[in-house]
């Protein structure tokens, strides 16, 4: 049995190894070689010309044409293929192509130029602002640019190649605002013919001018006043409404114009008026309607500062003003153009009368609590100096001492103070003060000439226009004399102001000087008597104007003069002594015409107006009062408004 198994092994054994050396021995046959094609494409513009860039896809594959405008594809299958080549400013080419196999196939192709397109997806522009803007989305292959027929519309950008968003801006001109203005158009320019896009604007209607003016009320208490109000375009009026003037109508005064008649009643000082609605129609076809808040100012800003008016101060060159007050006591320096104060001082005394000498480095104050005259650093407040008043030795030497009471420089830096010789006493003396050292020059200078009474009582002073002369009055109904000082060389004249410029029928007219203020470019004194107004050639001596006044109230007080052109015109206000400090009319009076063009009622806040001043800066009359609260405010009225 052993062996039996042995033999079998023996006889496997021989069979593989007889196997694996016949299949050694057997000869293996290799795969046929896969064949592959190359095509190299060739691309030209019309002209022959290489072109570089070119896309080119040939079946699945995508290639870029180098600077000899051609691309090769290799390792590609047989048979057709799909060929796809593009380029910018070109028109695309597809075809077929048979591979052939053969070495250095090549194909050329010529590309033609793509014509010329532009557009614009935005073909008419029709806006109901007056200002706006919108986009436009320009498609272009070529370069273009943008031309306008009117500067009321801007591009950004204004030129440009391809596709591109623009931004169209329109802005009309107030003050070309017209309907011509309302259509305009623009071109967008290539080697095409342009594309003209028209823009319509629906121009609104707007209020371009709001005038407070006041028709002549001296003989109707009751007559209106009116809110000229212009619109930018033709309107119809229908309606105007205001909290608490029930009295409110509107009227045309043109196309384009509406007057808003508010009772006289209601103008008071400062105040502004809004007509919570004031409605117009448009005359055109458009519909457009205004249906808005109007604020109508007869006057400018009305600005307030805390205290009792003292006396004001105008800087030299007219930019500033300083101004004192009491309760409290304090001194503020204010922009003279917009009111605003700028600094201000508190004082331990009460200040008085104040001036600003010539060179804007010293501010000379009365010191009311302790009766003598305070010379300031304007830019601190600080106290440079004290110049006490001794009695002249006419006086009681245990009396009290000389108090100060008004100064004024000239522009040479000379001033004039008055002062009182003592408290109680009516007596009263000039003194000529050197600004620049701040020294007294000299001492009641024309005491024997002229003497002194109780009719010296120089309250009122002013420069006259050569600003080298104040011009003096005393504070009396009954002395009609004034004086000029010439402080170039202090030297004093005087002329008499006759007595008669009462008004006819009135019993006790006589001509009392309530006030004078003299002219700021001519040799012209302008007084106010109870019932007139006279304007007073002092160079010649001779009376240029006497006017009776067409009152609404019965007794004229403050006037002020001055040039429209080469009309001569009076600002001036009257009243009764039963209203002051509660209404006063002002009037202004054309010389030339003799007549009162403009005239207001004023009603000041609360029941007292203490010392009312003005002056004319420009086209303002400048209006101060200090009311019955303790509080000074400051008034402007624009004098240019006004047709004279």
């Amino acid at each position: 049995m052993m062996k039996e198994i042995l033999r079998l092994s023996a006889i496997f054994l021989v069979l593989v190894v007889s196997g694996l050396f016949f299949f050694s021995c057997k000869k293996i046959e290799p795969e046929p070689e896969k064949k592959t094609y190359e095509i190299t494409v060739f691309v030209t513009n019309e002209s022959s010309i290489p072109m570089q860039g070119a896309h080119v896809t040939v079946g699945m594959i995508e290639k870029w044409t180098d600077a000899e405008g051609k691309c090769t594809f290799s390792d590609l299958s047989g048979g057709t293929v799909a060929l796809q080549i593009s380029a910018d400013g070109y028109l695309p080419i597809s075809q077929s192509v048979t591979l052939t196999g053969q070495p250095g196939q090549t194909v050329r192709i010529a590309l033609s130029k793509e014509p010329p397109y532009l557009s614009v997806d935005v073909q008419q522009i029709d806006t109901p602002e007056m200002k706006s803007k919108t986009t436009l989305q320009i498609q272009s292959n070529t370069a273009w640019r943008i031309e306008s027929t009117s500067d009321v519309l801007s591009f950004e950008p204004r030129e440009g190649s391809g596709n591109q968003a623009v931004t169209v801006s329109w802005a009309f001109p107030e003050e070309q605002e017209n309907e011509d203005l309302a259509l305009a158009e623009f071109k967008i320019l290539s080697s095409l013919d342009p594309v003209t896009i028209p823009v319509r604007c629906h121009l609104p209607i707007r209020v371009v001018k709001i005038e407070g003016t006041v028709p002549n009320l001296v003989v109707n208490i009751n007559a209106a006043a009116i809110a000229r109000v212009t619109f930018s375009r033709k309107v119809l009026p229908l309606e105007a409404w205001a909290p608490g003037y029930y009295e409110l109508g509107v009227r045309s005064v043109d196309d384009y114009t509406v007057d808003v008649v508010i009772p006289a009643k209601y103008v008071a000082l400062g105040e502004r008026y809004v007509i919570d609605r004031l409605k117009v129609e448009s005359t055109n076809d458009d519909g457009v309607s205004f249906d808005s808040t109007v604020v109508v100012d007869f006057f400018d800003d009305k600005v307030e500062i805390e205290g009792v008016l003292g006396q004001w101060s105008l800087s030299k060159d007219e930019t500033r003003i300083w101004i004192s007050t009491g309760f409290p006591n304090r001194i503020y320096e204010l922009d003279a153009r917009s009111f605003e104060v700028l600094k201000s001082f508190d004082l331990d005394w009460e200040p008085g009368k104040l001036q600003l000498n010539p060179y804007n480095n010293r501010l000379y104050v009365v010191d009311k609590t302790n009766r003598v005259l305070k010379v300031l650093d304007p830019a601190s407040g600080n106290t440079v100096k004290t110049i006490k008043l001794e009695p002249d030795k006419r006086d009681d030497p245990d009396g009290p001492i000389t108090i100060p009471c008004n100064i004024l420089f000239a522009d040479n830096g000379v001033g004039v103070l008055i002062a009182t010789a003592t408290y109680l006493s009516d007596a009263y003396r000039w003194f000529f003060i050197d600004s620049r050292h701040d020294n007294i020059l000299e001492e009641n200078p024309l005491e024997k000439e002229f003497g002194w009474d109780t009719e010296y009582c120089f309250t009122e002073m002013y420069l006259d226009h050569s600003r080298t002369r104040i011009i003096c009055s005393p504070l009396t109904y009954l002395n009609q004399r004034s004086f000029i000082i010439d402080c170039s060389n202090k030297s004093v004249t005087h002329f008499e102001v006759d007595k008669d410029f009462g008004s006819p029928g009135v019993g006790d007219a006589g001509g009392s000087i309530v006030q004078h203020r003299p002219h700021k470019e001519k040799d012209l004194m302008f007084f106010c008597a109870p019932y007139s107004v006279v304007v007073y050639d002092y160079a010649r001596d001779t009376y240029a104007q006497v006017f009776v006044c067409q009152m609404h109230y019965s007794f004229v007080d403050f006037c002020y003069g001055t040039l429209f052109g080469d009309d001569i015109c009076t600002y001036y206000f009257s009243g009764t002594p039963a209203f002051i400090g509660i209404s006063w009319q002002l009037q202004i009076l054309n010389h030339s015409t003799h007549t009162v063009p403009f005239a207001v009622n004023l009603q000041f806040d609360g029941g007292y107006a203490q010392d009312s001043i003005s002056f004319l800066e420009g086209d303002r009359l400048v209006l101060a009062s200090t009311d019955g609260n303790g509080k000074t405010f400051f008034v402007t009225i624009d004098t240019s408004r006004f047709s004279l």
